[in-house]
C-alpha cells in the first residue's frame, strides 16, 4: 500500500495486510498518512479503551543493509483514550 499510493488514481480492491494490523475484531475506516507510509483506522480490538479506538501503523522503513523495503507493517499503536492528557 504505502509504495503503490497515487492520489490520481482509483482505489484498488481491498487488501488484508495481515498480522499484527487484522485480526479477529473489526478493523474499518482506514485513511492513508500523508507521506503515504501508514495509516490510521479504527478497532474494537481488545485492550483497547472500550468501543472503537483510533489505532495508527505504519510500514517497515527500508532495511538499511540492502536498502529493499520490508513488507508489512508495525504493530499499530493505540492514539489514546479519551482524558489521557
Amino acid at each position: 500500500m504505502a509504495g503503490n499510493y497515487n492520489p490520481d488514481e482509483p482505489f484498488g480492491a481491498p487488501a488484508n495486510v495481515g498480522a499484527p494490523v487484522n485480526t479477529p475484531a473489526n478493523e474499518f475506516c482506514p485513511s492513508l498518512l500523508r507521506d503515504g507510509h501508514g495509516f490510521l483506522f479504527a478497532s474494537n480490538r481488545p485492550g483497547g479503551c472500550g468501543g472503537d479506538d483510533i489505532y495508527m501503523t505504519r510500514s517497515h522503513p527500508e532495511h538499511p543493509e540492502s536498502g529493499h523495503p520490508e513488507t508489512g507493517y508495525g504493530a499499530p499503536t493505540n492514539l489514546g483514550c479519551e482524558g489521557d492528557g
